[in-house]
């Protein structure tokens, strides 16, 4: 088992090395961390909750990532990804879910300035769906916009 591991660290250290784009060594360096937590978690229960929360953590780091970059449904999914994987990461999605909320406003509110009708809608219903608590200003808003858009 110990092997397998050392083996695990060599890949990783060998991607590190290599020649690649940062997109394919970040994509590499993902697939071999998940597989080495998974290997962890495989030795014993006791590291089975711990190991699923270092799992989460590597999809909400990479979902900050899609965020930063403006992709935002993209990061949604990893966020999504992260709780399903570990129910403690729960609170922390749920607060990073309403930095995407104010991210699709903010999206409706530039797709405003360029008169961009579907791309509006669409941004304030995934704000929506992130923060369903938005008062029905929201709801009667999105219906007028419907109408404009038939």
């Amino acid at each position: 088992m110990a092997e397998d591991t050392e083996q695990l660290l060599r890949e990783l250290k060998d991607i590190l090395g290599k020649d690649r784009t940062p997109a394919e060594r970040q994509k590499d360096l993902k697939v071999k961390a998940e597989a080495l937590v998974l290997k962890a978690k495989s030795y014993s229960n006791e590291y089975s909750a711990e190991a699923d929360i270092i799992r989460g953590k590597v999809y909400l780091a990479q979902g900050d990532i899609l965020l930063k970059n403006g992709q935002y449904s993209r990061s949604l999914n990893k966020y999504q990804k992260a709780v399903n994987i570990s129910n403690d990461l729960y609170y922390l999605v749920n607060e990073k879910e309403k930095t995407l909320a104010k991210a699709f406003l903010s999206d409706a509110s530039k797709a405003f300035e360029l008169g961009d009708l579907i791309f509006i809608i669409e941004s304030l219903k995934q704000s929506q769906k992130l923060n369903p608590e938005i008062d029905s200003e929201y709801n009667e808003l999105l219906i007028i916009l419907e109408n404009l858009k038939n």
